[in-house]
């Protein structure tokens, strides 16, 4: 009796174990292009990072700014809500051209110093691919200009870790076939000693 339950342990902690391999070597489908931006919202002069992903290796992506908004002003109106300055807005900052890691993930360093709300594009020139984000600049105005610094050594972070389910299920299935072969052990020690 003693042999069959301990089989039975074993038998199931070895289905929990097979049954959580396959969660780790499932095929993932290509990610859509996608863009994002370091800090949503700047103040004039900061720098922020803006990535796009979901291109080709290596293929030139060109980045555009499109004011979308009027300036805001940091702080002020009620709830949180923010306050149109007054004044003349000069024209978002021309377009610049970044070429696409081996991962297709292509990365910019930019600088807005006009305030406003800015839509970013990244357009693949062979896929076609669109990825925008938008970025808010508080504060006062000066001259808006733009860095491609690190337009190429942007690196797209690895996906690490597991599923805390998976984790739980293989600890589950660990301690299953530990206790059937403790219990296998002593069935045969106990048959053992019998004879």
């Amino acid at each position: 009796m003693k042999k069959k339950i301990g089989a039975a342990l074993a038998l199931s902690g070895a289905i929990v174990l097979a049954g959580a391999l396959p969660a780790v070597a499932g095929q993932y489908p290509a990610p859509s292009p996608s863009a994002v931006v370091s800090d949503s919202t700047v103040a004039p002069g900061e720098a922020f990072t803006f990535t796009a992903s979901g291109f080709a290796p290596g293929e030139t992506v060109t980045i555009s700014f499109s004011l979308v908004g009027g300036p805001q002003a940091a702080g002020g109106g009620r709830g949180g809500a923010n306050l149109s300055v007054p004044g003349i807005l000069s024209a978002a900052p021309a377009p610049l051209s970044v070429v696409a890691d081996a991962k297709g993930v292509a990365t910019a360093t930019i600088v807005l110093n006009e305030p406003g709300t800015y839509l970013i594009t990244a357009v693949g020139a062979t896929s076609g691919h669109t990825a925008t984000a938008r970025v808010v600049v508080v504060g006062s105005a000066e001259v808006a200009q733009v860095s491609d610094q690190g337009q190429t050594g942007g690196q797209a972070l690895a996906q690490t870790g597991a599923d805390p389910a998976l984790i739980g299920w293989s600890i589950a299935g660990v301690g299953a076939v530990a206790a059937g072969a403790a219990v296998t052990i002593v069935a045969r020690r106990r048959s053992a000693a019998r004879q």
